[in-house]
């Protein structure tokens, strides 16, 4: 009996923490930009879902000055980094990736790909979709956004 309620007990707990884990996500989502940040700069996130395939892991690489490491995404999951964005006087922010993953027993790599500027977007949640035919992008706080705003992949050097 003491067992079923300490079971009982556990699970209580994972789901307090889940649905406050999720009440988190949601306001951080709601409300990214720290309204007392660093003389203008704020807080901007970019997430990367992965619809290259069913089975296909894409390989991420996301940097500015340095970069972040590479991540495995595997296929329908998503990479997610913030940042804060510079002072425009000293020439902003730009972030670009490295994609890389297999079709078939062909290894695909797209190099250098601009991911994020400062310059062309003032949006602070930014959400691609990576596809085989290229990257769709959309404001993440757009309800009716349907990643229709597809790119092509620059060609390979």
């Amino acid at each position: 009996m003491g067992e079923r309620i300490m079971m009982k007990l556990v699970i209580q707990i994972l789901l307090t923490t889940a649905i406050v884990m999720m009440m988190i996500c949601v306001n951080e989502a709601i409300y990214p930009v720290n309204p007392l940040s660093n003389f203008g700069s704020e807080r901007t996130y970019v997430r990367i879902t992965n619809f290259v395939g069913l089975n296909n892991d894409v390989k991420i690489e996301c940097r500015d000055n340095k970069s972040r490491g590479q991540v495995n995404v595997p296929p329908f999951r998503t990479y997610e980094f913030n940042f804060k964005t510079k002072v425009e006087a000293f020439g902003g922010t730009i972030f670009r990736c490295n994609f890389q993953w297999m079709n078939g027993t062909k290894q695909v790599d797209y190099y250098d790909y601009e991911i994020y500027n400062q310059h062309k977007t003032d949006n602070r949640l930014n959400c691609w979709v990576l596809k085989v035919e290229g990257p769709c992008y959309c404001d993440c706080k757009d309800e009716k956004c349907d990643y229709s705003k597809c790119r092509k992949w620059p060609n390979k050097n």
